[in-house]
């Protein structure tokens, strides 16, 4: 496997064969293949350097590629200028290599034994047994970043800011570099700053996952006690059900200006994160979905076929998403479960508590394999579970990889199942117009769960089936809204102002009275940044838009 990028406008291309040179088979592969392309450049009358000089590794070939007689010209005009030989030896000017066979002389360079090679070996290695897919060195990934791309000011160089020094940084650390670095300030820096978006690995033509690779940075600084404490009270569902009652009880001290001024004088870690007294928050709940439909907990896959995981923001929030799933799936005489299910894993993962983020994982998948579909609608819960298959492959738990397998294989978008599973032509028609324009934010989660399983996007199919309502294009539709969780929504507050200005923009300009995204912190990053802008505009869930198309049920 190779990445391959260039220039057209001066014919040259970069060749970066993807080889682990600590691996003898991968030593004989490159001999070979650097022997094939250069007789090949030698046939076309070509040369194997376009822009960065020959140097060390090229030297050895220089005689075949130029010629002796324009090799021996070198050589001269080499001596005249340097006749002690003390400027840069041994580079470009390989005399030795003038009359060896072309396969002679790139084997004795990279050496078939280790010992014998004149490479520096561990530069080479290939990560992609620490991190899933490996890096081209293309680049694409630092033009979607949305931290090189609108917060790398904040850097001295540019490059500091992009996912490839991101990381360099990780395989350093990873190859012996001394473990202080992790106590710089640009290291600290540079993955502080990752919002594990996923733009990058979106574009990137071999998956190469910068999600993996932070989260194992993080393991080190990762929660020892908030994180634990919460997956704890999610294990215990009676102390869950009660403190999510009581958040909603006390509300007030979350929702208003001074209680969030007195929150944020409590002693660092005592809360989970420090909400800024100007951050728009949804009302909380105040009672969980099991709470609120205690006639479809726990309902047995034999009575029903599609186990509805709702995710805790629908626990948490009194936001109407969960709620019109449930709508509509009782106009159309679906059967729906809501089984016994904890958070996804994926904010555990992030902050790098892992060991958690699989034990969650674990039970979630038990609870929710024994069913005919799988619907959730969370782009970042529905990413999570895409990406166990791989997280137990690499823990080598072979038969929680096959599990994972099996429950990708049934899960479902609420837009993919409405369109793919259900029928559109089987649906119980939606009869109240919704006389709007509306656009579409498409989430970076959303995107990239998509392109892992090569799924379709039906996000425009489901808003068709409701009466009146006309969809209209956005610029930058799939460009990141800077909310990325946790991290937009307290920590890094002010970068992620910045990051979606443009979003904010784009949406007041596209001339819709409702812009709609399935991401809930995507929803609070536009209505937070629109109420600021005192825009009109109403931020609302695809579901909350059919459901109230369809209207409440009359039995």
């Amino acid at each position: 496997v190779a990445g391959t990028h260039g220039h057209a406008g001066d014919c040259n291309f970069h060749l970066d064969l993807l080889l682990n040179l600590t691996q003898q088979q991968d030593r004989v592969r490159l001999i070979n293949v650097m022997t094939k392309i250069t007789e090949k450049v030698m046939e076309l009358g070509g040369s194997m350097s376009g822009e960065h000089a020959d140097g060390r590794t090229r030297g050895v070939i220089l005689p075949h590629v130029f010629g002796k007689a324009l090799f021996d010209l070198f050589v001269e005009i080499k001596d005249l200028m340097d006749p002690r030989g003390i400027m840069h030896p041994g580079v470009k000017i390989v005399r030795e290599a003038r009359d060896k066979d072309l396969h002679q002389a790139i084997e004795e360079l990279v050496g078939v034994d280790e010992k014998d090679s004149k490479l520096n070996l561990a530069r080479f290695r290939d990560f992609s047994q620490l991190f899933s897919g490996v890096c081209s060195l293309c680049s694409q990934c630092a033009d979607i970043c949305p931290v090189f791309s609108k917060l790398s000011d904040g850097f001295a160089a540019r490059t500091e800011a992009a996912p490839t020094f991101r990381r360099a940084l990780a395989m350093a650390l990873e190859t012996g570099a001394d473990p202080a670095i992790r106590n710089d300030p640009l290291f600290k820096k540079t993955f502080e700053l990752c919002l594990l978006c996923g733009q990058c690995t979106f574009k990137c033509a071999t998956n190469a996952s910068m999600r993996d690779l932070v989260a194992k940075v993080r393991e080190e600084k990762r929660s020892r006690v908030i994180a634990p404490a919460i997956a704890g009270v999610m294990e215990r569902r009676g102390l869950y059900n009660a403190a999510i009652g009581l958040l909603g009880a006390t509300q007030g001290l979350w929702q208003s200006r001074p209680g969030r001024q007195v929150l944020s004088w409590l002693p660092q870690g005592l809360i989970p994160t420090r909400i800024p007294t100007q951050r728009y928050l949804p009302r909380l709940a105040k009672a969980t979905m099991e709470g609120r439909y205690p006639e479809l907990a726990r309902v047995a896959p034999a009575q029903a076929e599609i186990a509805y995981f709702h995710g805790c923001t629908s626990d948490l929030f009194a936001e109407p998403v969960a709620d019109s799933f449930i709508n509509i799936a009782r106009h159309n005489g679906w059967q729906v479960s809501l089984p016994p299910q904890r958070c996804c894993g994926e904010p555990f993962a992030s902050v790098g508590n892992t060991a958690e983020y699989h034990r969650l994982a674990r039970y979630n998948i038990d609870q929710l394999l024994p069913y005919k579909y799988v619907v959730a609608h969370c782009p970042s819960c529905i990413l999570a579970f895409k990406e166990l298959p791989k997280e137990f492959a690499r823990l080598g738990d072979t038969a929680y990889e096959k599990k994972a397998r099996d429950l990708v294989a049934k899960l479902y978008d609420p837009a993919r199942f409405i369109v793919e599973v259900a029928g559109v032509q089987n649906l119980k028609p939606a009869t109240r117009p919704i006389e709007q324009k509306v656009t579409v934010h498409v989430s970076c989660h959303e995107k990239l769960g998509h392109k892992l399983t090569a799924s379709a996007n039906r996000t425009r199919d489901l808003l068709g089936l409701i009466p009146g309502l006309q969809v209209v294009p956005m610029k930058g539709a799939d460009e990141c809204c800077g909310e990325a969780g946790p991290w937009g929504l307290a920590g890094h507050y002010d970068q992620s102002l910045k990051l979606r200005q443009d979003k904010i923009a784009n949406v007041m300009e596209s001339g819709a009275g409702i812009v709609t995204s399935w991401c809930l912190g995507c929803i609070i990053q536009m209505r937070d940044g629109l109420g600021q802008a005192g825009s009109g505009v109403a931020v609302r869930h695809p579901l909350e838009l059919l459901s109230e198309a369809y209207g409440p049920l009359v039995e």
